[in-house]
């Protein structure tokens, strides 16, 4: 009976030990892939940066920016661009433990790692742009290490830490990211597109002509400006450049109430609508 007691007693003592690795086991596992997924952001990041620094060098504005969440946390940012004559485009920037990002010198953009620039074998800033060295990187026993020669050889340059991103301010003219070390990245919102009329009603003698002054404010150099015009009266367009210029009106020749509209749009998809009242008397 004694002998069986104690071949039970090991036996629970086994199950236990087995479930108690079982449970470090699972939480090593969850640690690897944890720190797996936070290079893979890293990583992410980096093309990121380059679209978000080829950017700012081009002069593209922001058309939108929002939150990306995970469980209801904060993990991310989108920002979609617009460059002139072009597509808008998107890049997410995930906020990594590793504070791998971007900093400005001289109007030159280079990599930096917790607040301090990356540099390479020779101890040169390793620059931040399109047909420039990419940096890769990995993380290792809560280490950040980077490869500038495609994964060949890897370097020790700092050490996962406080998230890349501090702080996001987001006004009405531009997003900031604030990044843990100093720097900051702002990226200046696309303007709002409008049109500015001056008068903005007219009164003249049937059959005679007057003039009505338009201002774009936020619009590009594709920006077009159209008139319509109805019951007998006449309208014109006469641009002085691409944000100023004349609506030349002509009433008929009778007494007669109306409105021209105009109307301005761009290649970027927007568009505004004003409307001019117009009278003629005898």
């Amino acid at each position: 009976m004694k002998r069986y007691l104690a071949l039970m007693a090991a036996m629970a003592l086994t199950v236990v030990s087995c479930q108690k690795y079982d449970a470090e086991i699972a939480e090593l596992q969850r640690q690897i892939d944890h720190l797996s997924t936070d290079a893979s952001k890293v990583n992410e990041n980096v093309g990121s940066w380059i679209e978000i620094v080829e950017a700012l060098q081009k002069k593209a504005e922001l058309t939108s920016f929002t939150q990306v969440t995970e469980g209801g946390k904060v993990v991310g940012y989108t920002v979609t661009f617009k460059e002139e004559g072009q597509s808008p485009q998107s890049v997410t920037v995930y906020n990594s433990p590793a504070n791998v990002s971007v900093g400005e010198d001289g109007g030159k953009y280079y990599w930096m790692v917790g607040g301090e620039y990356l540099t390479d074998a020779q101890g040169k800033r390793v620059e931040a742009c399109t047909g420039g060295v990419v940096p890769r990187f990995r993380l290792t026993s809560g280490k950040i290490e980077a490869s500038l020669d495609g994964g060949v050889s890897w370097t020790e340059v700092g050490s996962v830490s406080s998230p890349v991103i501090d702080n996001v301010i987001d006004s009405e003219s531009s997003v900031t990211f604030v990044l843990a070390g100093g720097q900051s990245i702002v990226l200046p919102r696309q303007k709002e597109l409008t049109l500015t009329l001056s008068p903005t009603s007219l009164s003249m003698a049937a059959g005679g002509g007057r003039s009505v002054s338009y201002t774009i404010s936020g619009g590009t150099q594709q920006t077009s400006v159209l008139v319509y015009a109805k019951d007998g009266w006449k309208a014109s367009v006469i641009s002085t450049d691409s944000a100023k210029g004349y609506i030349d009106i002509t009433s008929p020749d009778v007494a007669s109430q109306s409105e021209v509209l105009v109307f301005v749009s761009d290649n970027a998809g927007r568009s505004v609508v004003a409307a001019i009242s117009v009278t003629s008397t005898k």
